[in-house]
C-alpha cells in the first residue's frame, strides 16, 4: 500500500496523539509512506510557529520522520483544482508516487473523495476501514 499523510495528520499524531497517531504508526509499519519537501517544510513551519516547538526539536522530529518515510520530489504537473492552492502540492505528490491513499483531516481535500488513483480519506475513516 502506498500512502501520503497530509501535514495535519503529522501534526495531530505529534501534538494530540489519538487516531492520527494510530494511523501514523500503522502506516509506517505496513505501508510505503511518501512525503515531500513541501509537506516537511509546512510541518516544520507549523510546529515552530503555531505550537511553539523549539527549532532544534522541530529539526529532530523531521529527521525522525524522514528516517521512516520516503521523501520524493513530485515529477508530475501540479494540478489546479483546490481552493487552497497549497493542497495542490499534496495532490501532485499523490499522483507522482501513485498513492493508494491520501490521509488527511483537511475538509477541502476530503470533499474530493478521490484524485486520479488516490482515495482521499480521514484518519478516523481509514482506521474504521481496517477493522
Amino acid at each position: 500500500m502506498r500512502v501520503v499523510l497530509d501535514t495535519n495528520v503529522y501534526i495531530s499524531s505529534l501534538v494530540f496523539k489519538g487516531k492520527a497517531r494510530e494511523v501514523y504508526d500503522y502506516c509506517i509499519e505496513t505501508s510505503d509512506v511518501f512525503t515531500s519537501d513541501f509537506i516537511m517544510g509546512e510541518l516544520s513551519e507549523k510546529l515552530y510557529l503555531k505550537f511553539d516547538y523549539p527549532k532544534a526539536s522541530t529539526r529532530n522530529l523531521i529527521k525522525s520522520i524522514l528516517s521512516v518515510v520516503e521523501k520524493r520530489k513530485p515529477h508530475t504537473k501540479r494540478p489546479n483544482i483546490c481552493r487552497d492552492m497549497d493542497d495542490n502540492y499534496i495532490l501532485q505528490l499523490c499522483e507522482s508516487v501513485s498513492a493508494n491513499y491520501l490521509i488527511t483531516g483537511d475538509k477541502d481535500l476530503l470533499i474530493l473523495k478521490n484524485f486520479k488513483q488516490t482515495e482521499i480519506i480521514s484518519p478516523v475513516a481509514f482506521i474504521a476501514n481496517l477493522v
